[in-house]
């Protein structure tokens, strides 16, 4: 049996344990006549999906007990600068919505919030010199505030928060922990 454990840079991590036995099956559940309706024991979820030749697709929404597929939303831009080679989830910019990133073969490095309407929109993008292999949402330097690191095909770039609007946040959540 195989567990998964997050690790220190908050991916999920595969580590082998073994259980004394497997847990007993699970009943299937009564047909409804309605599959798309969840309820609070079969949570929705959101695929986001990367194509070689085309745009990035964003599946929202998905239920577990159903077999209807919502159309996908095409985030804005994503097809227009070559391959998506790496998508992240993450609180970039810490207002406490997660935003979405792409990196392209194209040297682009996009990011994606919903605005009020519940459409996503391009947020923030900058260019790079090489084309981009992969992005990670981690605590390089160990001062508790993660940072964006961008693999390409000539190094990594760590980009870093502005220090002084993220102590502004830090400074507001620790007075907000000590007043509780």
């Amino acid at each position: 049996m195989v567990s998964l454990r997050p690790n220190p840079l908050g991916e999920p991590k595969a580590a082998a344990t073994r259980s004394p036995s497997p847990p007993p099956p699970q009943p299937e559940p009564p047909a409804t006549a309605s599959t798309t309706a969840t309820t609070a024991t079969h949570p929705t979820f959101h695929l986001v999906v990367t194509c070689a030749n085309q745009g990035t697709l964003v599946f929202e929404n998905l239920a577990f007990t159903s077999t209807d597929i919502p159309l996908p939303t095409v985030l804005p831009e994503s097809h227009l600068h070559d391959s998506v080679t790496g998508a992240l989830v993450a609180d970039v910019d810490y207002n406490g919505v997660a935003e979405l990133v792409t990196v392209t073969y194209g040297q682009e490095l996009l990011i994606h919030e919903k605005d009020q309407s519940g459409r996503f929109q391009v947020k923030w993008k900058r260019s790079f010199p090489a084309p981009l292999y992969r992005v990670y949402w981690a605590d390089m330097n160990r001062d508790g505030i993660e940072e964006l690191v961008v693999v390409t095909m000539c190094g990594v770039h760590i980009l870093q928060p502005n220090f002084f609007y993220i102590r502004e946040i830090v400074t507001a959540r620790l007075n907000a922990r000590l007043a509780n």
